[in-house]
């Protein structure tokens, strides 16, 4: 599944667009809130608000209208995903979160809310309110108001959400975040990013999993509660714990460059990765094996559809995630490039110094690839990829 934070901002923001979400999954396009300069550039399959009669309501309508939908609040199902709506405390009148399920994983967008929804426990990734910072904005009349984000990280880590996304950003937490001040738990999205969240661990024996219809090996170890994760330091002009500036998705770092990650025929580090390239290509120097290994992944990643770079992406280890991820944009569509044109832009990419030298590093990045993902994982690959390319990646084969 591939969430998109379209907006994350509070009422007015003036540094986010509004909040709203965008859920991909095999085939599937659910837009949940937004508004103005926060709409999914592409076709929707349904667009869901959590309050019909919210500032923005007027807004979403006419955009809904002209991609030929009506905005609601209520359920939505097919092909394998299921949002279900769940109410919320917040407000006078009727007003919702959303649970997004697909099988084995759990996510929750509830961007407003006065009193933690219990309904959120257990959630892998929840999107939340983070309107105030250390104290509730309560509306007049005591109808409801907004939680902070400091009692919403506590009520988080208490009802074991495995990691926690504040995505409804006002004024009072960017002025804490201006500060460096940050929570204990928790990290904060921007405009435009987009998550890829661990699967829990199959439950079934070992091997290819299918999902929609494509094999694919589940290698996620389940993730530690945020109650497990380190506190944030205050640490003036940092930024906020767990979010990479730059990249399309948001990583969790989970230790060193040594942490193993299980594969098809081997186990695989960062430098075991690393020192296969620089085996297979001939090359001694450090640095353009790096070089080149990231100027392979942003091609090879932009020239597969999102759903299949994603795949690949679950895969590698986290330092290479973070590299595969790198200027990723939320929304795209593959780049078409035959051998002659993926060659030309690693050349340039990676600074290398001849087409020769471009050729033998992206064998030499494909085999150690081949070598990392599963081998239905490697089909996949290279059944994206045209003829002349599938020759290239047919060919690699790393060096022992």
């Amino acid at each position: 599944m591939r969430l998109v934070t379209l907006g994350v901002g509070a009422q007015n923001s003036p540094r986010y667009a509004p909040a709203g979400l965008l859920v991909a999954h095999g085939g599937v396009r659910v837009m949940i809130d937004g508004g103005p300069r926060a709409v999914a550039p592409a076709r929707l399959d349904a667009w869901l608000v959590t309050d019909l009669r919210g500032e923005l309501i007027a807004a979403i309508r006419r955009l809904a209208e002209a991609r030929g939908l009506v905005p609601y609040a209520g359920p939505f199902s097919a092909r394998g995903v299921r949002i279900t709506p769940r109410k919320v405390v917040h407000t006078s009148h009727p007003t919702w979160g959303y649970r997004i399920e697909v099988p084995g994983l759990t996510v929750v967008w509830a961007p407003e809310f006065y009193e933690f929804p219990r309904w959120a426990r257990g959630a892998d990734l929840m999107f939340a309110e983070a309107a105030a910072w250390n104290r509730p904005i309560r509306f007049a009349g005591g109808v409801g108001g907004h939680l902070d984000v400091q009692a919403v990280a506590r009520a988080a880590r208490r009802h074991g959400v495995r990691r926690l996304v504040f995505a409804h950003i006002g004024r009072p937490t960017l002025r804490a975040l201006d500060r460096g001040l940050r929570p204990a738990v928790g990290e904060f999205a921007t405009d435009r990013q987009a998550f890829v969240p661990g699967r829990r661990r199959c439950q079934a024996s070992p091997g290819d999993q299918r999902e929609g219809g494509r094999a694919h090996r589940a290698f996620h170890a389940p993730q530690p509660p945020i109650s497990a994760q380190p506190s944030a330091h205050r640490v003036a002009g940092s930024v906020p714990p767990l979010v990479r500036p730059g990249m399309g998705r948001a990583i969790e770092p989970r230790g060193p460059e040594s942490i193993r990650v299980a594969v098809g025929r081997t186990e695989m580090t960062t430098q075991t990765f690393y020192r296969t390239v620089a085996r297979t290509g001939h090359q001694e120097d450090r640095t353009i094996v790096q070089r080149a290994t990231a100027a392979v992944f942003h091609a090879l990643r932009d020239r597969l559809t999102p759903n299949e770079a994603d795949q690949v992406f679950a895969q590698l280890p986290e330092p290479l995630k973070r590299i595969w991820g790198e200027g990723e944009e939320a929304e795209r569509e593959p780049i078409k490039m035959n051998r002659e044109e993926f060659c030309e832009r690693v050349l340039r990419d990676a600074g290398l110094p001849s087409k020769r030298e471009a050729r033998w590093m992206i064998l030499a990045v494909f085999a150690a690839l081949k070598e990392q993902i599963s081998p239905g994982e490697a089909r996949d690959v290279m059944a994206q990829l045209p003829k002349d390319l599938k020759e290239l990646w047919d060919e690699a084969q790393a060096e022992v």
